[in-house]
C-alpha cells in the first residue's frame, strides 16, 4: 500500500502522520493501543478532572501498564494545564497526572521507551515548564502544546515546546471563545507560517482528503478525535458510538466548560445541565459536568454529555482502527495522485 510520511513520523517513531486526539475525561486507553498498533500515535486521556491526587496517579499508572503490555508502538499523553480560576481539587488532580507521567518516564523502562509525547492543552503550561524541561534534559520526551490562536502558538514556542497542535473552532471538546473563533483551515496556515516547530492540525479532519489538505497548509500531521470514537476499539459504549453516527449535520452545540467553551452534541443531558448551572458554584458545576461526561461514555446518553466535533454529522460507519487508518492513507494518496500539475 502506498502511503504518505512526513518528518513527524520520524520524530515520533510512527508509520502514519496521524495522532489520535485525547478526549478527557473519557478514557482512551484501548483506543490508544489500537491506534499505536495501526501505525499512528495513540494518546492517553485523563480519566477525570476531579479525581484527586491518588486516583489520578493510579489512573495513569494503570494506563501506562496497559499500553506497554498491549502495543509495541509509541504513544503520548494529554494533560490540560488549566487556569488560575479552576477549583483547588482540579489543580491538584491535573498536577498529579503530570507528576505520574514524568516519574514514569524517568523510572519505568518500558514507559521510557514508548512514551514520546506529553501534550498540554486548555490553558497555559508555564507553571509546569521547569519540571517538564528537567525530564526532557534526561530523556527523549517531546512536549507539544495545543493552541487555538497564532498568539498562543507563538507563546508556547517561546516557552520551549517541541510542537504545536493547532486546534480549529470545529473541534470537539474544549474550543474557542466565539469572538476569537478561527476554523482549522484559517488558523492552520497562519500558525505554520509563524512558528518553526512542527505543527499538527486538529479539528474537522475525518478522512484522507482532510489529511492531504492539512499537509498542503504546512502541517506535519493530523490530530483526530471524533472520527476515532466511531471505531470498534474505542473505549466508548456502543450507545455513544451509535448516537454519534446517527447525529446529522448541525447536531453539535457549544456548552460552558471548566476551561472555556466546549463543543458537544445535542442531548437531554445538556438540557438538564443548562437548567441548573446558574444555581451552582464552580466546584459543583465541574463535578456534575465530569460525571455527565463519564456516564455518557458508559452508555447513559439520556443523562450524559456526548463530546463530538462538527465532523460527527458526516460519520456513518464504525470500522476497526486499522481499517480506518488504512482507508485514510489510501484516500490521501489517491487525492494526491488526482492532482495534476501543468506547465
Amino acid at each position: 500500500m502506498s502511503t504518505i510520511q512526513t518528518d513527524l513520523c520520524e520524530l515520533l517513531g510512527i508509520e502514519y502522520p496521524i495522532i489520535q486526539a485525547a478526549m478527557g475525561p473519557s478514557g482512551t486507553v484501548e483506543l490508544a493501543a489500537s491506534v499505536s498498533n495501526a501505525g499512528g500515535l495513540g494518546m492517553v486521556s485523563i480519566g477525570s478532572e476531579t479525581a484527586g491526587e491518588r486516583e489520578a496517579r493510579k489512573s495513569f499508572s494503570n494506563a501506562f501498564d496497559f499500553l506497554t503490555k498491549n502495543t509495541d508502538g509509541n504513544f503520548g499523553v494529554n494533560i490540560p494545564a488549566g487556569s488560575s480560576k479552576m477549583p483547588n481539587n482540579v489543580e491538584e488532580t491535573l498536577d498529579a497526572y503530570l507528576e505520574e507521567t514524568l516519574v514514569s518516564k524517568l523510572t519505568d523502562d518500558k514507559v521510557a521507551d514508548q512514551l514520546k509525547v506529553l501534550e498540554t492543552s486548555a490553558g497555559n503550561p508555564e507553571r509546569w515548564m521547569d519540571k517538564i524541561n528537567e525530564v526532557k534534559e534526561e530523556t527523549d520526551l517531546l512536549h507539544f502544546h495545543k493552541a487555538a490562536s497564532v498568539k498562543h502558538a507563538k507563546k508556547a514556542e517561546e516557552l520551549g515546546v517541541d510542537g504545536i497542535t493547532a486546534s480549529g473552532y470545529e473541534m470537539g471538546g474544549h474550543t474557542h471563545n466565539e469572538d476569537d473563533a478561527a476554523h482549522t483551515f484559517v488558523l492552520l496556515p497562519a500558525v505554520t507560517e509563524t512558528v518553526d516547530v512542527p505543527v499538527v492540525a486538529s479539528g474537522g479532519v475525518r478522512d484522507g482528503r482532510g489529511l492531504l489538505a492539512a499537509l498542503s497548509l504546512g502541517a506535519q500531521g493530523v490530530y483526530m478525535g471524533t472520527r476515532f470514537i466511531a471505531t470498534q476499539e474505542a473505549d466508548f459504549n456502543d450507545e455513544y458510538k451509535e448516537y454519534l453516527i446517527e447525529s446529522g449535520p448541525g447536531s453539535d452545540m457549544i456548552m460552558d466548560g471548566l476551561f472555556g467553551p466546549a463543543r458537544v452534541l445535542e442531548s437531554p443531558g445538556i438540557e438538564q445541565l443548562n437548567e441548573v448551572k446558574d444555581e451552582m458554584d464552580i466546584e459543583s458545576f465541574t463535578d456534575l459536568k465530569d460525571k455527565k461526561l463519564i456516564i455518557a461514555q458508559q452508555g447513559n446518553i439520556d443523562e450524559g454529555i456526548v463530546i463530538g466535533g462538527q465532523v460527527a454529522g458526516y460519520i456513518d460507519d464504525k470500522p476497526t482502527v486499522e481499517e480506518l487508518m488504512n482507508r485514510i492513507m489510501d484516500e490521501a494518496v489517491t487525492a494526491y495522485e488526482q492532482i495534476q500539475v501543468v506547465d
